[in-house]
């Protein structure tokens, strides 16, 4: 648990640009390794699971975002994501999959102040 926990915390800080939004597919990828090896894949779940495969398969990171049905993913700088963008959007409607596109300063710039910097 502590390795999950390590990475949410560096996440925190990529987010707030301590070491940069660029750390956050690699965390990502650490944080769902981790969790799938305390957990195990049946409690991860088929769904999940498939979630996180398919967005590995368009050069993109996966990890839990919450209890259960949903995972957040991040494209790598390099990987050319607008390139993926398309693929991937075709690949979760096939799957009966919705995919949102947030961008992280909006999502940061609406937190209450209080949240902004818990660390």
């Amino acid at each position: 648990m502590d390795a999950v926990a390590e990475c949410a915390q560096e996440g925190w800080g990529a987010l707030r640009g301590r070491i940069g939004a660029a750390a956050l597919p690699d965390l990502m990828h650490r944080s769902f390794e981790a969790r799938r090896r305390l957990y195990g894949d049946e409690a991860i779940g088929r769904r999940t699971l498939a979630m996180v495969k398919l967005a590995r398969s368009c050069r993109a990171e996966a990890s839990l975002a919450g209890s259960g049905g949903c995972v957040a993913l991040c494209f790598r700088e390099e990987s050319g994501c607008i390139e993926h963008l398309p693929a991937l959007q075709a690949a979760c409607e096939a799957a009966d999959f919705s995919l949102v596109r947030l961008r992280i300063g909006d999502a940061l710039h609406a937190l209450p102040a209080h949240a902004r910097d818990p660390c």
